[in-house]
């Protein structure tokens, strides 16, 4: 059997799908799994690193409103749809399961003229508009939030199965995660995360939020710079006088997750999915240019059943974030009541149901008796 696994340009597109693929590969491992991606996108340096084969296929959005970029996107999608036949008919994949990304569009449609099944995962809760249009030619549609399901025109071929999270998000290890950051294992835990390629104008209000916080010796930061910001952020924190580990990505997500006290992010599905799983109070900074604001709906929506606390971008500041962050350190109990809330909406299964239906549309029968069976991480202060 054979399973085209589809999307990239972020991490929130390819992780859910090397998630999907790594428990399809590890139930059956003779299924043979490939991805379709970019070149520039994230997924060309993760998807063979994590041992996959990856074909790269031309694809853009439309970057502007103009005549001329339209026509240019459409030029764009015919070549890419052109080429996805071709690969199609080389290969002969069972499945096509599609995470998003500018690479989705062309394969998609390749795979419904070619007559094959087509999975498609949407991850927020608003559905985007590449999913919303594919969805017509999808046999099935996999959420990972339930209210999306208003934004879909073919609501029939719905199925809720979460997030699908990797296997080291749910097995972090917090041990590792201090001596690998050279942390104070003592101190408090702030994890920043602007996503797969950083955010700027977070990454500046941490900044100014470490300064504000002057020289406390209780508290320490974990930050995901981004590569652009990588070096200017390195050069502002050396002065500062409390603990500041950059990197411009992290790999050891897990064990990032498990050390951290609170996380500081953006809204994007696969981080408000893996905040969950892992139980972890978070302050939450939408990204304010997302398509159709999915990612302000994200993040009230775990703000409405008290799992976090939202800043809008207009909102936010070094002063506001320091305030907030010196207020859950002397209140365990809301530190705690925020984790306790996040890891309610965790499905922690996720990944195994979406694997179940596509080795069931590829004509594989799951050998239920060897289903991953996955646990709740304990956090700190809980009895063991």
């Amino acid at each position: 059997m054979k399973v085209l696994m589809v999307g990239g340009g972020t991490g929130g597109h390819i992780t859910p799908a090397l998630a999907v693929a790594d428990v399809l590969k590890s139930t059956m491992p003779d299924m043979e799994i490939r991805f379709a991606g970019t070149a520039s996108g994230i997924e060309s340096n993760l998807v063979p690193d994590e041992g996959y084969e990856l074909m790269t296929l031309p694809a853009r959005g439309v970057t502007g409103t103009s005549g001329r970029a339209r026509l240019s996107a459409l030029v764009t999608l015919v070549r890419g749809t052109l080429r996805s036949i071709r690969a199609l008919q080389s290969w002969r994949p069972d499945v096509v399961f599609s995470t998003g990304g500018y690479v989705a569009p062309p394969v998609c449609l390749a795979a419904w003229l070619r007559g094959i099944p087509i999975v498609i995962f949407e991850p927020n809760t608003i559905a985007g508009r590449a999913n919303r249009i594919l969805s017509r030619f999808a046999t099935e549609i996999h959420l990972g939030n339930a209210m999306a399901r208003t934004s879909l025109p073919c609501k029939e071929k719905v199925r809720l199965t979460g997030v699908p999270v990797r296997h080291q998000i749910h097995f972090g290890n917090r041990a590792r995660a201090v001596r690998m950051y050279r942390l104070d294992p003592g101190r408090f835990t702030v994890l920043v995360l602007g996503g797969s390629q950083g955010a700027h104008a977070i990454n500046g209000h941490v900044v100014d939020a470490i300064r504000e916080l002057g020289s406390r010796d209780d508290i320490q930061f974990v930050l995901q710079s981004g590569p652009v910001d990588y070096e200017s952020l390195l050069t502002e924190v050396r002065p500062l006088s409390i603990r500041t580990w950059v990197r411009p990505f992290i790999h050891q997500m897990g064990d990032a997750l498990a050390v951290a006290d609170l996380v500081i992010a953006r809204a994007g599905a696969l981080t408000l999915a893996e905040i969950c799983v892992t139980g972890i109070s978070s302050i939450l900074i939408p990204y304010p240019h997302a398509a159709d604001n999915h990612q302000v709906s994200n993040a009230r929506y775990l703000e409405e059943v008290g799992a976090a606390k939202v800043f809008l971008s207009e909102e936010v500041s070094g002063p506001v974030l320091a305030q907030e962050i010196s207020g859950l350190m002397k209140n365990y109990h809301e530190l705690r009541s925020r984790g306790i809330n996040a890891q309610k909406l965790s499905r922690l299964d996720a990944a195994e149901k979406v694997a179940t239906r596509i080795a069931a549309l590829a004509g594989a029968a799951w050998p239920a008796e060897e289903r991953p069976r996955r646990r709740r991480r304990k956090r700190a202060g809980e009895e063991a």
